[in-house]
Formats: structure tokens, C-alpha cells, sequence
């Protein structure tokens, strides 16, 4: 009977390799809304600049609509309109204001978006800015009656908060004030003025030059039209022809709207590439580090109970079956399905703190066979935190003491714990304080090197806990992955309406907070940031195989050359290379990176088997362990 540890590992496992995915969020792509020949633009993500009395404020981010103009690629100033309310807000009848030479902002709802973008576009205005109810970017599509539309306008959607706050500028632009012979008026207008002769202001003021009414006459900015302004006066002096007043725009807001190009090819995906290939390797020839250190006595016994533990336990391996394979996939399934209903924030944190452990590797001292006993229990997690058998910790002391080999000597007594390596115990400290922190700034621009650090050292110690007796399990294994990463892609948008995998993995129903088993870096040359991403899935998958065949080779004594591991990083390499290329191809769209790595790692291992003659070697070989567990047992 597997032992509690085993199925903590299986469960850990399990929870990690859900995600198969590579993308580049942040793009908007196709739908299965009614489509016409004057309502079938393509999505833009658009920039949306703005000014509050010529000082630039934060841009935002907006989504261009299935109709009307597409937007430039460049921002060119002389494109810049000043911002006008609709009235009514929602811009759904009869506009009353005024939208000639001006961006219309109106709020989403009551109609339809095609009906708001024809009665800005009547009004005069040069472009239409909807702001949604929500903290999101919904698309603006035609409904059936829309067949034919004359649209010419830019109609783009915003955020609500980037709305509001918008409409707070222009909203307190609309008073205006009379002081100490200086007239303040907050609207889109700017102009100097001088008071009129007393004569024309009595005239202009109902003939009573006294009056605290004063009702001026100012050019626009184009000087081209007229607008008459009513302010209240605090002194009748200002009525003298000497005066000079001028027009203060207290409140001038001003939008330049644009569409900057995605580059082709961002940086950041090379060094992604890098990252994965990487890790592939260095999890499959991690043992050959850690076995080697491991035969030092002081980094062993690292107390008198760490070695009465030792003594009792074995290490345990997962060495995955037929069935455990299938139990694998369809388990990830399950798991998905729940991530993609019930995300919420609190599972989201929940997430991040069994991502943090299992970075660190605490979770094998949870499941002793001690675990009845909660003392020893609890002695159990420290040592083998302390031990660093796999994780961050066994990393960085595996590193550590390939350097420096008597670093282990000084040791400190410990209540409980007996005798412990100082070093050993600062590393420790250090890992879950390198957890802790990242878990804090999750959301600042560098945490992405936390979460890449957790992640690899995560998945080094998967693939030394679990294992691939022969490619007959392989075969089961890759190729129930390889229909799992597709339908959960690609077919699952027939079901939900979306791409389930994409849509966890950017954590749409968590608030845009997505899910930390990714490999990400931010995408350093592109106008709209965000990251290229790689599921864990992507990695562990292949890399099982990979790992595999690195125990074959140093098993029958094979060369670089002659043997399966080399060649399997090199297909591993190209597989990734098409998956970028496809992503690309699609416009962004995140793509079921096994699709590429299947046929790239197992297609190679089968031909040159097949070349070789070793297929059936290959097939029916068993890796011996020290301690084997049968994963299809617990299935």
C-alpha cells in the first residue's frame, strides 16, 4: 500500500501539470458574432492618451469595435480631439450636445453599440469612447439587423474606472467663475479676451450696465464660431473698457486615440525558450548532482534523528503505469473544470501558498508514516526541509556544496531537532523567506523572476519524484496529454464559449489575477507589455520522457551520439520553436504546446529505436528503484 507522502507527491503532481499552454496574453481574437461586410474589422487593442489642461495622465487601455474606422498605428498629435459628455450620457436618442471636432464619451447599455456610434457619428464627433459598467473590455459587435451599416467613425471601448475618472475632468469643466477681473472658465475652449465697451455690456447685459449679470461673446480656439457664456460678476468695476480678462481653461481634457503594431518577434521569447530547454536539462541530470553530494556524510546526517528517520524511510520514486497515465490526464481535467468554475480570490491565494510550498519543498515531511504521531510529525517536515532532498532548498545546498564541501561541519543544537547544519538551516530560512516575499509583490513588474524560480525548482523536483519505466507508459501518457492540451485549447471554446485553458491561465474569472504554474517573461519590446507564458505542463510532460531516456543512456552505457538524450533536447528545442511560430502564425492566440512537443520527443525516440533496432528494448524496459510505488495502484 502506497504510504501517505506518495499520495501527497501524486496529488502535488497532479495539481502542477494542469497547465499545458503557451501564450501571449493581453490579445483579443475571433468570435462568433454576426458578421457583415461593414462589421467585420478585426480587433484592435488601442491606446487611449489623454490631457487634463495639457499635462499628460495615465494612458489607458481600450478595445476598438467590429465596425467603424480602424485606428493609426502611430500617435500623431494632430489627431488629438477634445473630450465632450454626450447628453444623454448613454447616447441612445438625440444628442443635445454639441460633438462637432470632439471624441464623444457615452456609458454602456439601453441600446445597442451600432445605435451609439450612428448618433455620435450625426452629432459631428470624430470618434465615440463607451465606457463598460465593468473592470473589463467587452466587445462591440453588430447584432443580425445591423447588414448595413455606414460607420466611419472610431468607436473604442474603456474600462469603467478609466471612465469615470474621465468623466469627473469634464464634468467639473462645465462652471465658471468671475473673480477679480479674471474670468475662469473650465471647458475645452482657450482664449483671450477684453471686456466690452460699457455701452455693448449694458447692451449685452439687458441695458443695465450695474448688473452682476455679464453675458460675453468668445471665439473658439478655430475662431470660427461663437459661444455665448453667462459668469456672475463680484464687482461692477469690471465693467471698465480698460480691463483685461482672460479665458482660463481650468479643465481642458484632450484624447489621441491609436493602435500600436505587436512586433513579430519580441526578445522575451528566446529567453523563455531558453528557460524551458534548460530546465528540461538540468531536471533530467539534477540527480547526477545531488547523488553525488548526497554521499557526503555531514550533508546527510544532518542530526542523530535525521539519521534514525533515514534508517525507517526509503525514498520513494512514482513510477507511473498504464493506468496511472490515464488517472494523470483525466485527473487534470477535473482539476481544470474546478479551476475554471469556483476561481475565485481566495483559492487564487490558495494556490499561491501550495505553489510557494511546493517551490521550497516542504510537502514530503507532511505525509510520514509518522503522521499519527504529530510530535514526530512535525520533526519529520523540519528535517527533511533541513535535508533538502528535492525543492529550492536541495538546490541551492546541492550548488553550495559542490564549492564548498566542509561548509556543513558547524552545526547548532535545536530544541526537538537535535543537531543541525548552520548552513543548512540559513538556506532554509532563506527559501521561505524568498517565498513569502514574492507571494507579497505577486503583482509587482519583477516578480516574474520569483515565480520563474519557484516554478523551476518545483519542477526539477517533480521530475526526480516521478519517473517513466519504458516509452510503452510514455506513449499512453504523452499521447493522452497531447488530446487533453488540444481539446482543452481548441475545442473546449464549442462547450464554454471560451478556450477553458486560456481563460484560467489568464484567471478571467479571478479578476484578471492568473494562476502562478507558469513560466513567464515580460515581453520587453512590445508597446503593450504583458508576458510570454509556458504551463508547467509543457515542461513536465516532455520532460518525463526526456528524463527517461537520460537513465536509458547512462543504463546501456550510451554516448552523446548514439544514445537518445541529446536528441530528444534537440527535438524538445524544435518542438517549442513551432509552438512560437504557430503562436504567431495565429495572431497571439495561446497554442496547445504539446501538439509540437508530442510528436518532436516521442516521434524522435520511436524512429530512432526503429533505426536502431532497440524499439522493443525500449518498450519493455524497466528502471529499477530503490523504493518503487506503482502509480496505478492509487488510480
Amino acid at each position: 500500500m502506497a504510504s501517505s507522502a506518495t499520495t501527497t507527491a501524486l496529488v502535488f503532481v497532479i495539481f502542477i501539470i494542469t497547465f499545458s499552454l503557451v501564450a501571449a496574453d493581453d490579445v483579443i481574437h475571433d468570435d462568433d458574432s454576426p458578421k457583415s461586410p461593414s462589421c467585420n474589422n478585426s480587433y484592435q487593442l488601442v491606446k487611449v492618451k489623454n490631457w487634463v489642461n495639457g499635462v499628460e495622465h495615465k494612458t489607458l487601455g481600450g478595445l476598438s469595435a467590429r465596425f467603424g474606422a480602424l485606428l493609426p498605428a502611430e500617435a500623431n498629435e494632430d489627431r488629438k480631439f477634445p473630450a465632450i459628455l454626450s447628453d444623454p450620457s448613454n447616447c441612445c436618442s438625440n444628442l443635445s450636445s454639441k460633438l462637432s471636432g470632439s471624441i464623444a464619451l457615452a456609458f454602456r447599455g439601453d441600446c445597442d453599440y451600432t445605435t451609439k456610434a450612428s448618433l455620435a457619428q450625426s452629432g459631428g464627433a470624430a470618434a465615440l469612447l463607451v465606457v463598460n459598467n465593468e473592470e473589463d473590455l467587452a466587445e462591440m459587435v453588430c447584432s443580425n439587423n445591423d447588414t448595413n451599416l455606414d460607420i466611419t467613425i472610431p468607436v473604442v471601448m474603456i474600462t469603467n474606472s478609466g471612465g469615470e475618472a474621465m468623466k469627473k475632468s469634464i464634468a467639473d469643466g462645465n462652471k465658471a467663475s468671475f473673480m477679480n477681473a479674471v474670468l475662469h472658465h473650465q471647458s475645452h475652449i482657450e482664449v483671450s479676451i477684453r471686456a466690452s465697451p460699457p455701452a455693448a455690456a449694458s447692451a449685452a447685459s439687458g441695458g443695465n450696465a450695474g448688473s452682476k449679470k455679464l453675458k460675453l461673446f468668445v471665439l473658439s480656439r478655430c475662431g470660427t464660431k461663437k459661444i455665448p457664456v453667462e459668469v456672475n460678476a463680484s464687482d461692477n468695476s469690471v465693467m471698465d473698457d480698460e480691463r483685461s480678462f482672460r479665458w482660463h481653461h481650468v479643465n481642458q481634457v484632450e484624447i489621441l486615440l491609436y493602435s500600436p503594431n505587436r512586433p513579430t518577434m519580441d526578445f522575451s521569447v528566446v529567453f523563455l525558450w531558453i528557460i524551458a530547454v534548460g530546465t528540461v536539462v538540468l531536471a533530467s541530470i539534477w540527480s547526477e548532482f545531488s547523488e553525488h553530494e548526497q554521499k557526503d556524510e555531514r550533508y546527510n546526517e544532518l542530526s542523530p534523528k535525521a539519521n534514525a528517520v533515514e534508517d525507517e524511510i526509503e525514498k520513494e520514486v512514482l513510477d507511473i503505469n498504464v493506468k496511472g497515465a490515464v488517472f494523470f490526464v483525466i485527473s487534470a481535467s477535473v482539476f481544470l473544470l474546478l479551476l475554471y468554475f469556483f476561481m475565485s480570490s481566495w483559492f487564487i491565494w490558495l494556490l499561491i501558498i501550495l505553489f510557494c510550498i511546493g517551490g521550497i519543498e516542504m510537502f514530503v515531511g507532511l505525509g510520514s508514516p509518522y503522521a499519527s504521531e504529530s510530535m514526530a510529525a512535525c520533526e519529520r517536515c523540519v528535517l527533511e526541509c533541513l535535508e533538502g532532498n528535492e525543492g529550492m532548498h536541495a538546490c541551492i545546498m546541492t550548488l553550495v556544496l559542490r564549492r564548498c564541501r566542509n561548509c556543513t561541519r558547524k552545526t547548532l543544537n535545536l530544541p526537538l531537532l537535535g543537531e543541525v547544519s548552520i548552513l543548512s538551516l540559513v538556506v532554509l530560512l532563506f527559501c521561505v523567506a524568498f517565498g513569502i516575499v514574492w507571494a507579497v509583490n505577486q503583482n509587482a513588474s519583477y516578480s516574474w523572476i520569483g515565480q520563474d524560480v519557484l516554478g523551476i525548482c518545483m519542477m526539477i523536483t517533480v521530475l526526480q519524484v516521478a519517473q517513466l519505466p519504458n516509452i510503452k507508459v510514455a506513449t499512453v501518457l504523452l499521447c493522452c496529454a497531447f488530446i487533453y492540451d488540444i481539446f482543452w485549447v481548441f475545442i473546449s471554446p464549442a462547450l464554454f464559449k471560451q478556450s477553458v485553458m486560456i481563460a484560467v491561465a489568464r484567471g478571467d474569472n479571478s479578476g484578471g489575477v492568473a494562476v502562478p504554474m507558469l513560466l513567464k517573461v515580460p515581453r520587453v519590446f512590445d508597446p503593450w507589455g504583458g508576458y510570454n507564458m509556458i504551463g508547467f505542463g509543457d515542461i513536465i510532460f516532455p520532460g518525463l520522457l526526456v528524463s527517461f531516456a537520460f537513465r536509458f543512456d547512462k543504463a546501456n552505457k550510451k554516448g552523446m551520439s548514439d544514445g537518445y538524450f541529446l536528441w530528444l533536447i534537440i527535438g524538445y528545442g524544435l518542438g517549442l520553436f513551432l509552438t512560437y511560430l504557430g503562436l504567431y502564425l495565429m495572431d497571439g492566440h495561446g497554442q496547445p504546446a504539446l501538439l509540437y512537443l508530442v510528436p518532436c520527443t516521442l516521434g524522435v525516440v520511436y524512429i530512432l529505436g526503429w533505426r536502431r533496432g532497440e524499439v522493443k528494448d525500449l518498450w519493455n524496459y524497466k528502471t529499477d528503484t530503490l523504493s518503487t510505488v506503482q502509480l496505478g495502484s492509487q488510480a
